[in-house]
């Protein structure tokens, strides 16, 4: 699974919609619709690298009270895999499916569970991303079209000149 980091999505936003807005003189409208946007995936951005971190905090929290039952019923081999694997976590704070537990079914079940919800991380974030982009998409067509300048009918003409 491929994590897109902060600056990686802002880059990419920036390389798709920057170049546009910039080339045109643009009205105030444009800047502050930009503005929005640039916040608005910036804080999606941000959601998701949360939920990763309370995600995390929720795994060592299970893995805990896997540990408290497991001791309270004696089994010791299990406690022992769900204490090296909550310490291993808290070192690294990734779990892989190399990681899963194949001694421990019950660390098993809850180590399944952790992996579950990460991997409906990206897909949740990629629906809000498109939420906003259809909303932006509607936000655009319903501002004032920008003063045509002369030089897209020139490059146009141009163009066809070369062909």
């Amino acid at each position: 699974m491929t994590k897109i980091s902060r600056s990686g999505m802002v880059r990419w936003i920036m390389l798709l919609v920057i170049p546009v807005l910039i080339a045109a003189s643009l009205p105030p409208e444009f800047a502050k619709l930009e503005s929005t946007y640039l916040d608005t995936i910036r804080r999606i951005q941000d959601e998701s690298e949360s939920a990763y971190a309370v995600l995390g905090k929720t795994y060592i929290a299970n893995l805990s009270a896997l540990e408290t039952s497991l001791q309270k019923a004696g089994k010791l081999e299990p406690l022992l895999a769900a204490r090296t694997e909550r310490g291993r976590f808290e070192a690294s704070r990734q779990l892989q499916t190399t990681d899963l537990s194949e001694t421990s079914a019950e660390l098993r079940q809850v180590q399944q569970q952790h992996l579950d919800a990460i991997a409906a991380l990206p897909l949740k974030k990629a629906q809000s991303i498109m939420n906003l982009l259809q909303q932006y998409d509607k936000a655009l067509a319903s501002l004032p079209a920008v003063p045509n300048t002369g030089k897209e009918e020139a490059g146009l003409s141009e163009g066809s000149k070369r062909d």
